[in-house]
Order: C-alpha cells, then structure tokens, then sequence
C-alpha cells in the first residue's frame, strides 16, 4: 500500500497531511484555497509519489481542487463530514484543520469514502439538492415557529393547522390578525411574516425539484453509487411541494 494525501478544505484554505501506510504523518502543510495552492497539493503528491488523496466533501469546498487533482490523474476519494468526526472522536483528538487532514488520510487508508468523479449531471445534481436541503430546513424551521406563535395565542386554531404544505395554507396565516392585546398583535405580525417567507420558499422548493429530475441518473447508473445528497427531495418529502 502507498502513501496517501488525507485533505480537509474550507472556503479560503485547505490543510494536507500526507500519511504513510500506517497512518503516520509525512508532510502536513495549510494551503490557500487556490490556483496555485492546488498546484502545490499536485507538487506535493507527486513528490512523494503519491496516487490517492482523499478530501472531505469534495463536491464542497474541495470541488475545485478535486478537479485539479483529477485532471492530472490523481484518484480522489470523497471522504463524508461524518467519518472525519468518527476518526477524530476515536482518535480522541480535538478539531484541528490539520489533524483532520490526518484523520482523512487514515480513513482512506481504512478503505472509508468512495471514488469522486467530475460529473457535470452528477455535480449539477448536487449543487440543486444541497441547495433544496437547505430551503427545507428553513422551512421546517419557521413552521414550526408558527405552530410554536399560535400554541402561545390560540391554541385552539394551533390544533387544526394540520400540514402546511400550500400556498393556499400560508396565504391564510399570511392573513393572520388578532387585536385582543400587544402581545398578540406582534405574534400575528411575525406569523404573516412567516407566512410569507415560506411561500416564496415554497416556490423555489418546487422550482429546483423539478430542475433536479432531468440530472437524476438512470437507475443502476454510476455502479450503483447514490447521487449527492437523500435524493431529489433530500429531506423535503412531505414537505413543501
């Protein structure tokens, strides 16, 4: 087995650790996210002579330099957030950028993660999915906070909402006045506010679903491999479309 190249980027930076066969650090450098801190990262494997680098979330901040790396010839492993965390509790280490590189390059030593490709349906579907994930959790979010408005002001109404998955549902709490006291008045100016948020959310959550289906791959394409993310409708199934 060779040496492998474990990376943990972010926005701006990127930290390498190159480890050997038994997981032990060979070079351990932070680099500018970057045209020519991706050229180094290339220089550096190639100097150790190595063929396998690892990166966390290289669809993420590492998407970049994944193709960098790709483009040369390098094999990219894509290495989740959450079998860092997992090596890094077993490790019993605390969080650092380049700790974390060397917890990478151990997992892909362990054979955790799975070949990375630049597929441009694959990272289209990605960059579609990731960005619906995060307008469900908003939504989710603000439901809940006027469920939470109305358990406070009337309860009673708080017990028929049922699902709010409409537009026709957030027109009617975008409606929403009560005039018994201040305290309800700015309650029900937050509700419609809400409301209204989550309409327009709601929009742009059927909006990129039906963008996500034509990057779907067919079934058995990739070997098997899932696509980015739970899938079209991530974590949104049920909710807003």
């Amino acid at each position: 087995m060779e040496p492998v190249i474990g990376i943990d980027p972010h926005l701006d930076s990127f930290s390498l650790c190159a480890a050997d066969p038994l997981g032990r650090q060979l070079h351990n450098i932070t680099l500018g996210n970057t045209p020519s801190g991706w050229a180094e990262a290339l220089e550096t494997a190639r100097r150790i002579e190595i063929t396998t680098v690892g990166i966390e979330g290289a669809s993420g901040y590492g998407a970049a330099l994944a193709r960098h790396l790709s483009g040369a010839g390098i094999r990219i492993i894509d290495i989740p957030a959450r079998v860092t965390a997992a090596g890094r509790n077993r490790q019993a280490a605390g969080k650092t950028d380049p700790g974390d590189a060397q917890v990478i390059a151990r997992a892909v030593l362990e054979g955790f993660g799975s070949t990375w490709r630049n597929t441009p349906d694959l990272e289209a579907l990605r960059v579609l999915t990731h960005h619906r994930e995060r307008l469900v959790a908003d939504q989710t979010r603000d439901i809940n906070r006027i469920r939470a408005l109305l358990v406070d002001i009337d309860p009673p109404r708080a017990a028929q909402l049922g699902r709010l998955r409409s537009t026709t549902a957030f027109n009617k709490l975008s409606r929403t006045r009560y005039t018994t006291s201040p305290h309800h008045q700015a309650a029900a100016t937050i509700i419609r506010i809400t409301a209204s948020n989550c309409n327009r959310r709601l929009t742009q959550i059927r909006q990129l679903t039906r963008q996500i289906t034509p990057h779907r791959p067919p079934a058995g394409a990739q070997g098997g491999r899932r696509p980015p993310g739970r899938g079209p409708g991530g974590g949104a199934r049920g909710r807003g479309g």
